[in-house]
């Protein structure tokens, strides 16, 4: 039996609305909004010297890589405009030299000795193509005008007073919400990922030499740029007086040919990196088009003194009035024992947000550390030192969290460690194994022995290749009756089998000091503390004081340095 479905109304027009809501998921596009950077010119009476020239390039550069690559444009109506009139403007640009081709063939139709008939059709058919060109360019006129009133209107819209949801009465609620379910939101400011010139910081925009004495708000200049791709430019110029430089760089934004602003930066020749990042943090405000953002923050519960920082910079008061640009931005609130709270979200400008932190206490555990070694030194967990209760164990305080370790021996070497998560328990033991040697000198001497041990393998392969191959040589030779004997092969034959095992013995050693050399490599990564075993280290009782703890006799086992030719991966 089939059981068959019916579509209802309702059901059609769920559909729909589904269908109509998902829309723009699938329409969407990511843009990029690309900087350069070109070479930097020398101010009035400057001579151009080896100094200059490097810095003229490297400059540029060195500005553009200290650019955060997370940072968008917000990118306005009034500049989406001056894109859409710098494309149909092309357009009918290439139009009218199309027409004007067209006109040109029609009136020279003429001078040909064409019959009275075959000349009216040929003009006919290039009125046809005069009027369709013709048509086009009405057509972009009319795009042109449709784009400049709606920019227009969204300009309007957008620096137009706003209310806000809380101040709207229960009507104007109820309607948004149904107008919402068939009109897709629409954004007055779009978002466009920075990126730079060919993805690469390295590589300088040069003009064409034609127009190297064009300004660069000249509409040549500008289209020129704008055709490589390109939405801002970085300029500058360099002036430099002994050791001492000021460099003034100036922004431009394309296809407009508007100058954005201009920085200076005043310096000397050993802060190249100090200037060049000043720079950059002056002109990411211009190249983002940064708008203001306002947040409120809560914090629960009530009763703690939190710290805010919002991008690392404390906010001592006004929670409710929190005031930055538009971007990504990282929030992080702590409170004495409260866990760290932190967030990074991308604020979207002239837009308020609320902003709710929910605070948890810190779960605070004591973990006692024991060496299966002794060996003098002190503990480091998460910078923090340890606690020495007695000649092999240590006590800290964690918060539950994963915890990296350092062990500091009295030679000054270093072992790190960490501790998983599920080993840290309150009361929980765990034991570790230190060997604080210098990595760095052992991984050079294990790899020394490694390339050595293959430099004999290699060598050990010339005789054995040369002795088996007499060998063979021998056996055919006296196998068709040439002049050898049984003797001389024989000799040959112990010859080679001599050689091979000597071969294979050097490639064995070889084999063996590779993955010496290999686990001296993997020594460099953390230990991993392991679950601690009351035989193996005994706990103390906590209940004495520290003091008497220290005081009390230990094992019969005395305190060891490492030594130096120990074998780290035992």
């Amino acid at each position: 039996m089939t059981r068959k479905f019916k579509l209802s109304c309702k059901n059609l027009i769920f559909i729909l609305v589904f269908f109509l809501s998902i829309f723009p998921l699938f329409s969407e596009d990511e843009t990029k909004w690309v900087i350069a950077a070109e070479k930097f010119s020398y101010a009035k009476g400057q001579k151009e010297t080896a100094l200059l020239k490097s810095l003229s390039e490297n400059l540029p550069a060195s500005i553009l890589e200290k650019l955060s690559q997370n940072q968008f444009r917000s990118v306005l109506p009034s500049e989406n405009l001056e894109r859409t009139r710098f494309k149909l403007r092309k357009e009918r640009q290439a139009l009218f030299l199309q027409l004007s081709s067209e006109y040109k063939k029609r009136d020279t139709l003429f001078m040909y000795d064409y019959s009275k008939w075959r000349l009216k059709r040929a003009i006919a058919e290039e009125e046809k193509k005069i009027k369709a060109i013709q048509k086009k360019i009405d057509e972009n006129i009319a795009e042109l005008k449709k784009a400049e009133e709606e920019a227009a209107r969204k300009i309007e819209l957008y620096e137009g007073p706003e209310t806000s949801y809380e101040e709207k009465n229960d009507f104007q609620k109820f309607t948004d919400l149904l107008g919402g379910i068939f009109v897709n939101e629409e954004s007055y400011v779009s978002l466009e990922e920075l990126s730079f010139y060919k993805d690469d910081i390295t590589s300088l925009f040069q003009i064409s030499d034609k127009l190297k004495d064009e300004a660069h708000d000249s509409a040549a200049y500008a289209k020129e740029v704008y055709n490589a791709g390109i939405n801002s430019l970085i300029t500058g110029s360099i002036s430099a007086y002994g050791d001492y430089l000021s460099v003034n760089v100036e922004l431009y934004l394309y296809p407009a040919g508007e100058k954005l602003g201009s920085v200076m930066e005043v310096g000397t020749i050993q802060e190249l990196e100090l200037m060049a990042m000043g720079i950059a943090g002056q002109i990411v405000p211009l190249i983002t088009n940064a708008l203001p953002v306002k947040f409120s923050l809560s914090v629960s519960p009530e009763s703690i003194n939190p710290m805010v920082y919002v991008d690392e910079k404390l906010i001592t008061e006004g929670f409710d009035d929190i005031r930055t640009t538009s971007g990504k931005h990282t929030v992080l609130v702590s409170a004495d024992g409260y866990e760290t709270v932190s967030v990074s979200e991308f604020f979207e400008g002239n837009k308020a947000y609320s902003v709710e932190v929910n605070m948890s206490l810190e779960k605070k555990s004591d973990i006692q550390v024991g060496l299966i070694k002794p060996v003098l030194g002190d503990l480091y967990i998460n910078g923090n030192q340890l606690t020495q209760i007695s000649q092999q164990k240590y006590i800290i305080q964690l918060n539950g969290s994963k915890s990296l370790g350092e062990f500091v021996a009295a030679d000054g070497n270093t072992a790190f460690f960490y501790i998983p998560q599920n080993l840290i328990k309150d009361g929980s033991m765990v034991k570790i194994k230190p060997k604080a040697i210098d990595r760095s000198e052992y991984l050079d001497v294990r790899r020394k022995w490694a390339y050595a041990s293959y430099s004999i393998f290699v060598l050990s392969l010339i005789p054995a290749f040369y002795t088996y191959s007499n060998f063979v040589n021998q056996v055919r030779l006296y196998n068709d009756l040439y002049a050898t004997t049984y003797d001389e092969a024989v000799q040959w034959q112990n010859a080679s089998r001599i050689c091979v095992g000597i071969s294979v013995a050097c490639g064995v050693f070889w084999g063996f000091e590779l993955m010496r050399y290999f686990m001296a490599a993997n020594s460099t990564l953390p230990q991993k503390a392991r679950a601690g075993d009351v035989v193996e280290v005994e706990l103390p009782d906590l209940n004495l004081p520290v003091q008497e703890v220290l005081d009390a006799p230990e094992s019969d086992l005395e305190l060891e340095h490492p030594k130096e030719d120990e074998n780290i991966e035992e």
